[in-house]
């Protein structure tokens, strides 16, 4: 219905990835995993953790939001972009990388210097250009991965209750 509206009223509809940053819901994945971790509840139990995600900070949302609204968009009235940062990454690696760096954070106290990515698929090789499409433009996210675990594991978030476990398991 967008697209039909279209012709009345400029459209941009914008579809996010997976978000995360700070202040999000203790019940979406991303917070539960950073709780857990720093509660100590290890192993993390998940599933196979297989699923490719696209995760982008919230901040890059806002950013990409932004870009767009000051934009001139002429061609057309209906625009279709994709929010994210255009890698995907495994939901066990995310978890394995959350786990590295809060480990480095332990033990050295100190912000890690540097840290490996592994398992990174991009996602143009999976067929989605609309996030290509923004980037064309000129707009590309700011906070990587690991700079937004980061700032999650420094962030203050409610503590995990060991009964609430088993509530956040991953399902394929």
């Amino acid at each position: 219905w967008l697209n039909y509206y279209s012709n009345q009223i400029k459209v941009l509809n914008l579809k996010i990835e997976h978000v995360f940053g700070p202040n999000d819901s203790k019940s979406k994945f991303v917070p539960w995993l950073i709780s857990q971790i720093k509660s100590g509840y290890f192993p993390i139990s998940l599933n196979q953790g297989e699923e490719l995600r696209d995760f982008i900070h919230v901040s890059d949302v806002a950013n990409a939001f932004l870009f767009l609204l000051k934009h001139k968009l002429k061609d057309k009235q209906f625009h279709d972009f994709n929010i994210g940062s255009g890698t995907f990454l495994q939901i066990k690696e995310f978890v394995k990388l959350a786990e590295e760096i809060n480990s480095e954070l332990k033990s050295k106290n100190t912000i890690p210097y540097k840290l490996k990515r592994t398992n990174v698929l991009q996602k143009g090789k999976r067929g989605n250009t609309k996030i290509n499409q923004l980037k064309e433009l000129g707009w590309h996210p700011n906070c990587t991965i690991e700079q937004g675990i980061l700032e999650l594991l420094n962030w203050k978030f409610p503590i995990a209750k060991k009964e609430n476990y088993q509530d956040f398991l991953v399902t394929v």
